[in-house]
């Protein structure tokens, strides 16, 4: 009976034990924001054309977007192409440093087609630029970077 008694006792151990580095593990990513983008969705168009960025890591740039002004709810082309061994993170910015927008873990094959920025634009044109993080998906290591530079334009309705 003591032998059984141990057993209980170890094995309740080890339990509580995993548990604990389970709720610290997901801590630790959700403290990060490192989570996968619930607004990531297949990718539609898988003949998109991208640029090789370092790594062998493919990039899907543009050079303009037009997006209704005084709206907050606008449409992005945040990409990551499938044959990408990383997540991607995606950032918008203005010219002046203005945060947009700023994405959660984008895995391979996603895309996040709709986005809600922080302010609405006024009509005009903003020079912008889309800042990518990217992150191993196997160790979630960061990788490098790269920055698209565009232009938004904001129509009237």
């Amino acid at each position: 009976m003591r032998d059984t008694t141990k057993i209980r006792i170890l094995t309740v151990t080890v339990l509580v034990l995993l548990i604990i580095i389970a709720l610290l593990l997901i801590r630790k990513c959700s403290d990060d924001g490192m989570i996968i983008d619930p607004s990531a969705t297949d990718i539609v168009d898988s003949n998109e054309n991208g640029a090789m960025s370092g790594e062998g890591i493919k990039v899907i740039g543009f050079k303009r977007i037009t997006v209704k002004a005084g709206r907050k709810d606008i449409d992005s082309y945040f990409i990551n192409p499938s044959e990408n061994k990383v997540y991607f993170v995606a950032s918008l910015y203005l010219e002046d440093g203005t945060l947009l927008y700023k994405s959660n873990l984008i895995p391979p094959g996603k895309a996040i087609y709709r986005i809600n920025i922080s302010k609405p634009l006024e009509p005009g044109d903003y020079d912008a630029v889309v800042y990518y993080e990217t992150y191993s998906v196997e160790t979630m290591e960061k990788k490098n970077t790269a920055e698209i530079k565009f232009v938004i334009t904001a129509e009237n309705e």
